[in-house]
């Protein structure tokens, strides 16, 4: 069980700067399948997910991560979920998984172009890579994090830095890589999320937001709000790296007044 970030060579913008989307919520996608807008069945066609392989079903499930459905991978299924995010330098990806590792070793082709790549093994754990910027790969490294076939949900947070060209990985909260290289540095932007099952497996709660300092509450305004928000984030900081990040505006670790005085001067200067 594999997930990769792709982005396709039609698609790829020069990234210059930072966009503040005021006015426009930073999610990109946000899905558990559950709700009128997915039904029960194949998932190919829905909301934009496409199965490029294999089948991908939604279904009922008293053991999903959230509310009462899942994704149901079979075997030797690749799911793609198209995403465009051009301009903005930091973006998230929150995506649950469930199931045995595979045995096979990580190894991807490179007729497409791919910025993060994690892997499911069943002897090693999730490992990740570190890449080399020109397809290939500096090392993996192993997370310790063992897979268990037990029905256990894992939360893989990935945040990717199109800037610099690097990316962290977060499991069930705690950060297990930080600073890895993309595999192609010709990605400068976030175009698709794509999974491969090696083995049967389930998927649930799937995220896709950039980051948005200065818009703490996420609904697309900076205001009075997002102050106050900032303010408690400083003397209480969030745990989750997502607001975390949105708090901390000037990205340098630590949630200070200056990280309140820029959230008041974005508001001040729209």
């Amino acid at each position: 069980m594999d997930l990769r970030f792709s982005t396709l060579s039609a698609l790829i913008i020069a990234l210059t700067l930072m966009v503040f989307a005021v006015g426009a919520s930073p999610v990109l996608v946000e899905a558990d399948f559950d709700g009128a807008e997915y039904s029960l069945g194949s998932l190919d066609g829905q909301n934009g997910w496409t199965v490029l392989q294999g089948t991908a079903t939604i279904v009922d499930d008293g053991a999903a991560h959230s509310g009462a459905r899942s994704v149901s991978l079979a075997q030797n299924t690749v799911v793609d979920r198209s995403i465009s995010a051009p301009g903005q330098a930091i973006v998230w990806t929150r995506t649950h998984f469930r199931g045995a590792g595979t045995d096979v070793a990580p190894n991807y082709p490179s007729g497409e172009a791919a910025s993060a790549i994690v892997h499911f093994s069943s002897t090693d754990g999730i490992q990740l890579a570190d890449g080399d910027g020109a397809g290939g790969y500096s090392a993996w490294v192993n997370t310790g994090v063992s897979i268990d076939d037990d029905g256990t949900w894992y939360e893989i947070l990935i945040r990717q830095d199109y800037t610099n060209q690097l990316w962290d990985c977060y499991i069930d909260g705690t950060l297990e890589g930080q600073d890895l290289g993309f595999r192609d540095n010709s990605v400068t932007q976030l175009n698709g999320f794509r999974q491969y099952a090696g083995v049967a497996s389930s998927m649930d709660t799937f995220l896709t937001r950039y980051r948005s300092p200065g818009d703490l509450d996420g609904d697309g305004d900076s205001d009075a709000s997002d102050v106050v928000l900032n303010v408690n984030a400083e003397n209480s900081p969030p745990t989750d790296p997502i607001a975390f990040s949105d708090a901390d505006f000037d990205d340098d670790g630590v949630i200070e007044p200056e990280d309140v005085t820029a959230t008041v001067n974005l508001i001040l200067s729209n």
